[in-house]
């Protein structure tokens, strides 16, 4: 997501890199201030300076979305906040990632190279009343999607849910963002830890045994059933999500990776490892390769085309054999209704 800048109304230009408008670049003086940065450059050189900072897509102006005012406080569902420190805030913040979360955003607009003259501006801020102090939750949101998944994600993703009642769009929408990518951690953590579990079940019965690459040759009985009863699965989900731990690790551990990072989430994931499933493993892993750099920024009906063309590309032979069969086990039948109407079911 961009630096927060105003939402452009319907009739604003939104092309890439525009320049941004007077009002702008009054709404980025504003955030300056939020942010504890000097402000009161003259127009053309906050322009300059907007140009340099921002850029790339805008965002798309929803009418009416950016005046409706506060929402009416209300308990806040799900997962409450850490109790704040002394300071106000959790203890155990991770302060460099929040720096580094913001420089990625472009929320500082400082220049590393001439730090004597921004320290010196902002002690002239200072003395004349310009600076207001900083909103935590605001700065927390504006820098958590620009943090890879971890413990300093998660911690100022709290900062953020403290405040949450006092977020823009904007900085609601990086919150959402950076839920995702703890949400792809967490996931991959537990199928890392399932995967594990079915390789030490596997190797604890002499029937089963791990191949060479420490893989199980096949999930046991006992690994499902203690997925089963500690996750409160049926047999089928704990099958499923057993099979997907030993798929990520071992068969397809790219997209694990991508998964644990927070590039991909769990539902592409999981598309991936299914689509892929007909494959052998070395075209499973050449389609993999070929598909993961963009997977994270398809919505999945396209994630899922591109898979198929990229299997049948993979396959050409077994997609013919896999369609002759389909066309063989296809089975229409004509069941009446009771008012007079029919019922048509088609398998395959």
């Amino acid at each position: 997501m961009p630096a927060p800048t105003p939402g452009p109304g319907p009739g604003d230009d939104q092309t890439p890199g525009r320049m941004p408008s007077p009002d702008e670049v009054e709404a980025a003086r504003s955030a300056d201030e939020a942010l504890l940065l000097p402000t009161g450059a003259s127009g053309q050189d906050a322009i300059d300076q907007a140009r340099e900072v921002w850029g790339g897509p805008g965002w798309a102006w929803v009418e009416g979305s950016a005046d409706t005012g506060p929402v009416p406080l209300c308990d806040r569902p799900g997962p409450q906040p850490w109790p704040a420190g002394a300071d106000g805030l959790p203890a155990g913040l991770d302060y460099a990632a929040l720096l580094e979360g913001l420089a990625a955003s472009g929320a500082l607009g400082c220049d590393a190279g001439d730090q004597d003259a921004e320290f010196a501006e902002w002690q002239a801020a200072e003395a004349e009343g310009r600076l207001k102090p900083a909103d935590p939750a605001a700065v927390a949101a504006q820098a958590v999607e620009h943090m890879p998944p971890g413990a300093a994600q998660a911690g100022w993703l709290e900062v953020a849910a403290a405040g949450i009642d006092r977020l823009d769009e904007y900085a609601l929408i990086g919150v959402a963002l950076a839920t995702r990518q703890q949400q792809a951690r967490t996931a991959a953590t537990q199928l890392s830890a399932i995967a594990r579990l079915c390789a030490q079940t596997a190797l604890a019965d002499q029937k089963i045994g791990l191949r060479a690459d420490g893989r199980p040759a096949r999930v046991s009985r006992d690994a499902v059933g203690q997925i089963e009863m500690a996750l409160k699965l049926t047999h089928y989900q704990a099958e499923e999500l057993a099979d997907l731990a030993v798929t990520l690790t071992w068969r397809l551990p790219a997209t694990g990776q991508a998964l644990a990072r927070g590039g991909i989430d769990l539902d592409r994931a999981k598309l991936i490892a299914e689509t892929t499933g007909v494959l052998s493993e070395d075209q499973a892993r050449a389609v993999e390769e070929r598909i993961l750099p963009a997977a994270g920024e398809l919505v999945r009906t396209e994630l899922r085309d591109r898979l198929t063309w990229a299997v049948i590309n993979a396959d050409p032979d077994g997609a013919d054999k896999r369609r002759e069969h389909a066309e063989r086990q296809a089975d229409v039948r004509l069941h009446p209704d009771d008012d007079h109407t029919a019922t048509i079911i088609a398998a395959g």
